[in-house]
């Protein structure tokens, strides 16, 4: 292995394919000095990049619940990570029933706090979006830590990397991985186009599945703009992955509450679709709206349940056929599971609870996802 020069470190860079390599410090600052004078000519500053003032480019969403510890572990992680942690900035939504976070603040990073009162996961994002400042969007839990150095230089690469600035992207976290946006990144004008990229109707999950479905629709339609970056570690410590005990903050959800919101915004999602297929082919005439949210109920039984999830899901020719499989199977698993657990409260016992389905429905994850990567590589 051969030795590096004097006065050089190694780091994670990004192609401009998105696929990420290892270069030298000297080789990647010209990339990064790139991003940051485009950040400011995006803002008005200096295009020679000389005394450049420009917003933080990278802009943290972060929510949280009761959990001041988790929350100033996350702080502690980006600061001790972040190349430029100047650069970066942590919008924090605390609710005003939590005091003890309402102090939340990390030397040497920017906290912008939000204090208000108890909301959707999808209005939480928002609130946090609107004081947002960075060209480069990231959803972000406290129940997270980043792990990869460099992680914000590898971003401002990918930004500057995609001309329109029109992507998904998502690093690993450890516990979904590659087939899952757990942190989504987005660029500020793909929330632009968007007009509500985290919708409020959902209360506390989907967010990462709906951002994933648009850009799922987008890439069947021929751009591929998703970018899965695993050398880019966010890990994820949920109790589900044994990672963390189960706390107050995770009871307060409802497992399966957001299913029929997901199911209901379809229409959102095919609407987001044309957004971003406009932006990307630069029509400016287009029409910039999404259609109202009409809630749909739970289905009656799991005939209907059957029957109403392939209609939504696996009809929709929008979506890659791998896709509307998964959803179409996922969503009825999810609607016998409820079931299962609300209803047939001996039939749970007699599986061991619910360590016992969630083992059962797992093997069932792993089956499908045999067959998806078959298919994605066939």
């Amino acid at each position: 292995m051969g030795t590096q020069p004097p006065g050089q470190r190694r780091a994670v860079f990004l192609n401009r394919d998105g696929t990420l390599n290892v270069e030298t410090r000297r080789e990647g600052q010209a990339c990064l000095e790139d991003a940051l004078c485009q950040a400011g000519e995006r803002h008005g500053g200096n295009p020679t990049g000389a005394g450049l003032i420009a917003p933080p480019l990278i802009s943290l969403l972060l929510p949280t619940r009761k959990r001041p510890a988790r929350a100033q572990r996350f702080l502690q992680s980006v600061l001790e990570t972040a190349r430029y942690p100047e650069q970066v900035e942590i919008v924090l939504y605390a609710d005003d029933d939590d005091p003890a976070s309402h102090a939340l603040a990390c030397g040497g990073l920017d906290v912008v706090r939000i204090i208000g009162p108890q909301q959707s996961m999808g209005a939480y994002n928002s609130a946090c979006l609107a004081r947002a400042r960075g060209d480069v969007i990231m959803l972000v839990n406290d129940d997270a830590v980043m792990r990869t150095h460099g992680w914000d230089e590898a971003l401002l690469q990918l930004d500057a990397a995609i001309p329109d600035r029109i992507y998904l992207a998502y690093g690993d976290d450890q516990f979904k991985g590659r087939k899952l946006c757990t942190f989504p990144i987005l660029s500020r004008r793909t929330c632009e186009v968007l007009l509500r990229p985290f919708h409020p109707a959902y209360r506390g999950a989907f967010i990462d599945y709906h951002l994933m479905d648009i850009f799922k629709r987008l890439e069947q339609s021929g751009p591929k703009r998703i970018f899965y970056l695993p050398a880019i570690v966010i890990e994820h410590l949920h109790y589900r992955a044994g990672k963390a005990a189960i706390d107050e903050t995770y009871s307060a959800r409802g497992r399966f509450d957001d299913d029929m919101l997901f199911a209901g915004l379809a229409t959102v999602r095919a609407a987001s679709l044309r957004l971003l297929a406009n932006a990307i082919a630069g029509d400016a005439t287009a029409p910039q709206t999404l259609p109202a949210f009409r809630p749909m109920g739970r289905p009656s039984s799991p005939f209907h349940a059957v029957w109403l999830f392939a209609r939504i899901f696996l009809l929709d020719r929008e979506l890659p056929k791998a896709w509307r499989i998964f959803l179409c199977w996922w969503f009825t698993a999810r609607y016998m599971a409820r079931l299962i657990t609300r209803y047939s409260p001996r039939l749970a016992s007699g599986m061991n609870s619910r360590a016992r389905i969630r083992g059962y429905f797992q093997r069932a994850r792993r089956t499908w996802r045999r067959e998806f990567s078959k298919r994605e590589h066939s």
